[in-house]
């Protein structure tokens, strides 16, 4: 009897246990938004009833859930929800919510990116943010989706994970932003402030510099953890209104190889007299899609362009020739007339400024 007794309280126990729900979490809020050239939006709620969540009547099996709390590794401090883009046309967004009750979340989990696995997962525990890289809290997030939702889910519902043709070229997360005259330390802050100030930037650039605006990103291509920040500076440089890229983490910068070269075709002859004969509306001097570019205003000075590792300068006019562009060309001791074909100059350029034949 005293041995039927005890194994009597032993299985009331483990039916009170099994009441419990998993690490006191009984509700749970679920909602997918996405936008792109169709829009969907799906919402769940689970509740937490006779050992199961349930939705509805249905039963769910708390693994899944298990398994998402499991899920929540490798988690850095941030001070606010950070967002990845890869392409454009692919908006989606999701919401979790677990908590005791519905007005008293516990853990929130959310993701508002497009790069692969939806990362960064931006988490907030017992009042604290983090963001996860890895995409772990993406894939057990859409588990349990599948296990709530099997039609829908297992089917998509939608394509937006880094949906481009081929090998995504970019996934940038804007991480911070300085605009001249901030005084803060922020860390885009201290990125400007070394640009502006450092005895290697000046000898650098070959000047002292006014960044007008810094903004400090990552691109999870390059960093698949963030952890390599590039800073895209705007400033005068060498009389062009320059936007350059160069790495900066804990307030260090790096001169790359490439931005060694962008130094040279800066101080190259089609580039001084581009920025001399375009007087005072200027040129622009930026990165573009692995070269680099610097432009005036529509029909004056021509658009160059040089590409790391060639040392050639490629001129471009186009339309009506305005006299900058004119006196562009003449200064290199070339003739339009030669080098016309229809609506368009082209001529490639070594950094003397000679066609290169």
């Amino acid at each position: 009897m005293r041995n039927v007794a005890i194994l009597t309280a032993l299985l009331g126990l483990a039916a009170v246990a099994a009441a419990e729900p998993p690490h006191g979490i009984a509700h749970i809020a679920i909602d997918y938004h996405y936008t792109s050239f169709h829009q969907n939006a799906l919402s769940y709620s689970l509740e937490w009833k006779d050992g199961a969540y349930r939705l509805g009547t249905r039963a769910i099996d708390p693994a899944a859930v298990e398994a998402l709390i499991a899920a929540l590794t490798d988690l850095k401090p941030t001070d606010r929800p950070l967002q990845c883009t890869s392409h454009t046309d692919d908006y989606p967004e999701f919401r979790v919510t677990l908590g005791k009750d519905s007005w008293t979340p516990k853990i929130e989990i959310g993701s508002s990116s497009n790069c692969h696995l939806n990362v960064p997962w931006n988490i907030t525990r017992d009042g604290k943010r983090y963001v996860q890289f890895s995409g772990a809290a993406g894939r057990a997030v859409r588990a349990l989706l599948v296990s709530i939702d099997p039609d829908n889910w297992k089917r998509g519902p939608d394509t937006a994970d880094a949906s481009t043709s081929g090998p995504v070229p970019e996934e940038q997360i804007w991480l911070d932003e300085y605009i001249q005259g901030n005084k803060d330390t922020s860390a885009a802050s201290v990125c400007a402030r070394e640009l502006e100030t450092s005895t290697q930037a000046k000898d650098f650039f070959g000047a002292p510099l006014e960044v007008k605006r810094l903004t400090l990103y990552c691109d999870l291509v390059k960093s698949a953890d963030c952890s390599a920040p590039v800073a895209r500076a705007e400033f005068a440089w060498a009389g062009a209104n320059a936007t350059v890229e160069l790495p900066c983490s804990g307030g260090k910068l790096a001169f790359t190889k490439e931005l060694e070269q962008a130094r040279d075709f800066v101080a190259s002859k089609p580039v001084r007299m581009a920025v001399k004969f375009a007087g005072k509306q200027g040129v622009r001097l930026w990165p573009a899609w692995g070269a680099w570019r610097l432009e005036g205003p529509s029909e004056q000075v021509p658009r160059l362009e040089f590409t790391p590792g060639k040392a050639v300068i490629e001129a471009r006019s186009v339309g009506a020739h305005g006299p900058a562009a004119r006196a562009f060309w003449k200064s290199l001791g070339l003739d339009t007339r030669k080098l016309s074909k229809g609506n368009e100059t082209e001529a490639s350029l070594d950094f003397a400024g000679k066609r290169v034949k």
